[in-house]
């Protein structure tokens, strides 16, 4: 199954949250404190490289498509609500593909 064009991958913040868990426990069962602290700061990278992917992909996103929707036909303040909507009034589309935002509804 193919992710979508605008889908934030999950997998390195549940990943993290998992792995900080898991150093959790091993720091309550008096494992080793250096590898419990080793686990910790892995599932911090994972969830720091999450959120650097998200604010990365929305920043793109709000370059591409821009940073609201003035369309007085639909009523949406945001673009995204328009392209998951499919709003046939302000995206642009080539061969039922999404390439972009308009603000101009006469387009």
């Amino acid at each position: 199954m193919k992710p979508a064009e605008n889908e934030i991958p999950s997998w390195p913040l549940i990943t993290g949250i998992a792995v900080i868990a898991f150093g959790t426990i091993l720091l309550a069962f008096r494992a080793t404190v250096l590898l419990s602290i080793v686990f910790i700061i892995l599932g911090m990278i994972l969830i720091l490289s999450w959120y650097i992917l998200y604010t990365k992909k929305k920043l793109e996103i709000s370059h591409k498509y821009g940073t609201d929707c003035i369309c007085q036909i639909c009523g949406h303040d945001k673009p995204l609500i328009c392209i998951k909507e499919k709003c046939k009034c302000c995206i642009i589309m080539k061969e039922n593909k999404i390439i972009g935002h308009s603000n101009n509804p006469l387009q």
